[in-house]
């Protein structure tokens, strides 16, 4: 009697560690990050948005910056812009439409990684 008590227990701690550890929010927040239209190889800035999706089906928000069309910072612009954003505890993962904003403007997806502590993901078509 005993002994199949003491199995009781164990399987519904078992359950309840599962069912804690299985708890995954159906809905993720994603920030989309791509830049404007803007003219080649001429000095000038390009603006730069996110835009916060929940779900992918409701948009939570939106960010802006400006990054220099063939200069160098589009990381520092992209790490303060999703830093400085109220959405930022609540993201999940970053998406990047390719690693050049602006043109050449290289971003760094280790150093974004590592700066913002979110998962990249850069989509090159």
């Amino acid at each position: 009697m005993f002994f199949l008590q003491y199995l009781s227990k164990v399987a519904e701690e078992r359950v309840l560690a599962c069912k804690k550890f299985r708890a995954i929010k159906p809905e993720i927040r994603v920030l989309g990050i791509d830049d404007g239209v803007f003219v080649p190889h001429v000095k000038s800035l390009v603006p730069v948005v996110g835009v916060v999706f929940r779900g992918g089906y409701w948009l939570d928000g939106v960010m802006h910056t400006e990054v220099e069309v063939d200069g160098f910072g589009a990381t520092e612009k992209i790490v303060s812009m999703i830093l400085n954003s109220p959405h930022y505890k609540q993201l999940r993962i970053v998406m990047l439409d390719g690693i050049t904003f602006g043109g050449f403007n290289v971003v760094d997806i280790k150093e974004l990684n590592a700066e913002t502590r979110l998962p990249i993901i850069a989509v090159t078509r």
